[in-house]
């Protein structure tokens, strides 16, 4: 488990273990300073304790551009703790992303629960990235591409959502979400463009 404390960097090294998907570089969470990482902590903290499920409460760093949204989907118990499934959104200027946590309340302390992004595989990034590809390549939005790794167990989904134009390209919003065999999953919402080449590259400036 990571603690609360660790937020931010917890993604961080998430993202890094998985240098090889482009969608997971670059990351808006790179910009935070180490007082807006301290800032963000202490405002996650307060806000698991005191909002209610659905309800949204909006961040803005003190000493930067970076801001940020955090709802709070469900709270639930599970091994005797508290948890709460929570969705942030961690924005700098114009760029954006999602994420999504469970964190449990254990020793008093808010931890994340150990997410699925750590427990790829090679295969599972391969399995990954031809999902991802064929999602945005079909025409349709809302519709559900899914993979399965029979070695790993470990399964996802892609799911293209609306299309836009930006600086003249086609972009698509692609939802993304993994589930492990250890009952772990991940998910985040990404944009991307094709480039002239006919290939999709996550757009980093998309808001």
């Amino acid at each position: 488990m990571k603690t609360l404390a660790f937020l931010i960097l917890f993604v961080a090294s998430s993202q890094a273990q998985s240098a090889n998907m482009s969608f997971l570089k670059n990351s808006v969470l790179t910009d935070f300073s180490k007082e807006d990482i301290q800032d963000f902590k202490q405002f996650a903290h307060d806000s698991l304790d005191t909002i209610k499920d659905k309800e949204v409460v909006i961040w803005k760093a003190k000493s930067s551009p970076m801001s940020g949204k955090l709802k709070l989907i469900a709270t639930y118990e599970t091994g005797g703790n508290t948890c709460r499934r929570s969705r942030f959104l961690v924005a700098n200027k114009d760029r954006r992303e999602i994420y999504q946590f469970e964190i449990c309340r254990v020793n008093n302390q808010w931890q994340i629960q150990d997410t699925a992004v750590g427990n790829l595989t090679k295969q599972d990034m391969k399995f990954i990235k031809s999902t991802t590809e064929l999602a945005l390549a079909h025409q349709g939005d809302s519709i559900p591409f899914s993979w399965a790794n029979t070695k790993s167990g470990n399964t996802g989904v892609a799911v293209p959502l609306a299309s836009i134009k930006i600086d003249q390209k086609t972009c698509r919003d692609l939802a993304i979400t993994i589930f492990t065999t250890k009952s772990k999953s991940a998910n985040g919402t990404y944009n991307f463009c094709r480039e002239k080449d006919g290939s999709w590259a996550r757009n980093i400036k998309a808001f």
